[in-house]
């Protein structure tokens, strides 16, 4: 017995893992057990309740709520996934997937443009929305402190970030420069990252003040992403609209290029949110790209400058994500975040390839067998 099982193991270690269905026992919530179901290099489509209805608010068009985005954000707090976004210049919508609920709601949002609808007009009869505030779109604007659960959303080329606590919003002071679309909370220095055109500024919480990081040389300033690495306490800086510039930050501020002949790989389009979805394995640290002109998966390892291919790890089957590029609009229609808890990536897509609207699960790296369920948290802190 103990041969064939030493045999056995060997054979998962070395056999490429394909999709599985979800697991719904062995946890005491939905997310919790189809985590548990999960081995390295294993998905599932996970059954979150989610419908188009949350994404779109324009009709079925070709921009929702998650086109030009990359990011959602986990409150491990509450147990909560929050997201705020909106299709161009139409009405901004924030929503929160509830673990111990398994199910989407609406929460309140970041900023209101007049009342912005959606009408059907010339000269295409598509939805075409109403509002000449600025765009909305979430791009990597979506980030939360997880020691508070305090939801920050940045307003893409306007001095203005706003915070998302109580269930109330406010302004937190206004950065120096305007974000051309991407901030994340970088938890050792207890403060927010962005990036504004070749400037890279940090936000402190403790002081609610801003200071300069530094500068940055980018091909374009538009589109930009930003991944945290939780193992390595690093930040990955990307380049936006198919450049190739990127650069790590560490828990200092410090600032490195990331330029070597294969990086990246030539196999990429390039950076940005209409080239690809950043995401992070919160067990191992090492980044999750899926590009879209290729359609191929990568994981990037920003400690050693090294990327690897899905193929040559032997991955064969991953989430069907529709690259998004649609009518001439590449507008990629799909979002995720890394979950620590449960050392998996929720990928959530408007339409997959088969057209419907998904919310799938990953673990890219084997762990230590998920921990115990935490208590729920008190009644008061759940919803925001």
């Amino acid at each position: 017995m103990k041969t064939l099982g030493g045999v056995f193991l060997a054979l998962l270690l070395v056999s490429p893992v394909w999709a599985a269905p979800c697991a719904t026992t062995g946890g005491s919530t939905a997310l919790e057990s189809a985590a548990r179901g999960l081995a390295a290099h294993q998905w599932c489509e996970f059954d979150s309740g989610i419908t188009k209805d949350f994404l779109d608010t324009c009709g079925d068009s070709l921009l929702q709520i998650n086109t030009y985005a990359d990011s959602m954000a986990w409150d491990p707090v509450r147990r909560q996934v929050h997201f705020q976004g909106s299709p161009h210049n139409g009405a901004l919508r924030h929503i929160v997937y509830d673990e111990a609920a398994n199910r989407w709601t609406t929460a309140p949002v970041a900023y209101t443009c007049n009342g912005a609808t959606c009408n059907v007009g010339p000269p295409d009869n598509t939805n075409q929305p109403k509002c000449t505030a600025p765009v909305l779109h979430a791009y990597d604007n979506n980030t939360i402190d997880p020691a508070t659960g305090d939801f920050y959303w940045g307003m893409f080329s306007t001095e203005r970030v706003r915070k998302f606590s109580g269930g109330s919003w406010s302004d937190i002071a206004p950065p120096p420069g305007a974000s051309t679309g991407a901030y994340k909370y970088f938890p050792e220095r207890g403060g927010i990252v962005s990036i504004a055109g070749a400037s890279v500024y940090f936000w402190k919480k403790s002081t609610n003040s801003w200071s300069t990081d530094g500068t940055v040389t980018w091909g374009t300033d538009y589109h930009n992403a930003i991944e945290y690495d939780p193992v390595d306490h690093l930040m990955w800086l990307l380049d936006g609209n198919d450049g190739t510039q990127h650069y790590k930050m560490d828990s200092s501020g410090t600032i490195t290029p990331l330029k070597t002949s294969s990086s990246p790989p030539s196999a990429l389009g390039g950076f940005g949110l209409t080239s690809g979805l950043v995401s992070v394995d919160p067990i191992s640290g090492r980044f999750v790209y899926f590009d879209y002109s290729s359609e191929g998966w990568w994981q990037f390892d920003i400690t050693t400058n090294t990327w690897t291919s899905f193929s040559s790890m032997g991955i064969t089957s991953m989430p069907p994500l529709r690259p998004g590029c649609d009518g001439g609009s590449c507008a990629a229609d799909n979002v995720e975040v890394s979950i620590p808890e449960y050392g998996v990536i929720m990928y959530l897509a408007y339409e997959d390839k088969n057209g419907n609207t998904r919310t799938y699960l990953y673990r890219h790296s084997a762990s230590d067998p998920v921990p115990p369920t935490a208590p729920p948290p008190p009644a008061n802190l759940r919803p925001q």
